[in-house]
């Protein structure tokens, strides 16, 4: 008799293994141009990043700080904060591309100008249990197209 239960062609793997998780991590890197205060996203204290992270469905367990960056360890993996750059690594169904428009209104603030996004993932195991909008490829570059205005979208290896 085997550990797991077998598929038939009813049931999916998703419903015989209601307690699986999605292993790929997702990374959004965000760089902005120098803002008006040397600082720039490190001003922020971690009360306004828990509020950000929400929208990721993911929270701040711990965090450390250098002359250099301010690490974030979150329930699902972490948040580098340095003044002109954001990197946010996430895995599981974390909602992570909806922390942009947060991130976008803190530079504003700070007077910061966005110059790159870099958003990737490798491909999912479970992309049905994925929460908008990282259900699919298309959903992904549809959401990034609006939020940012322009998105250019690329798939490397196999579809």
């Amino acid at each position: 008799m085997g550990l797991l239960p077998e598929s038939s062609p009813e049931t999916s793997d998703t419903e015989n293994y209601s307690d699986v998780f999605e292993g790929p991590e997702k990374k959004l890197e965000v760089y902005f141009g120098r803002g008006a205060s040397d600082a720039g996203f490190r001003q922020f204290q971690t009360e306004v990043w828990s509020g950000v992270l929400v929208d990721a469905a993911c929270t701040i367990l711990h965090k450390e700080s250098n002359g250099e960056c301010d690490a974030y360890l979150l329930s699902e993996s972490s948040l580098f904060v340095f003044p002109e750059r954001v990197i946010l690594k996430t895995c599981g169904t974390t909602t992570l591309l909806l922390v942009l428009p947060k991130l976008l209104l803190m530079a504003e603030q700070i007077g910061c100008v966005l110059e790159h996004v870099l958003y990737g993932h490798l491909r999912y195991k479970f992309p049905e249990q994925q929460i908008y909008p990282h259900r699919s490829f298309e959903q992904e570059h549809d959401y990034l197209e609006r939020t940012l205005g322009n998105a250019r979208a690329s798939v490397l290896g196999p579809p």
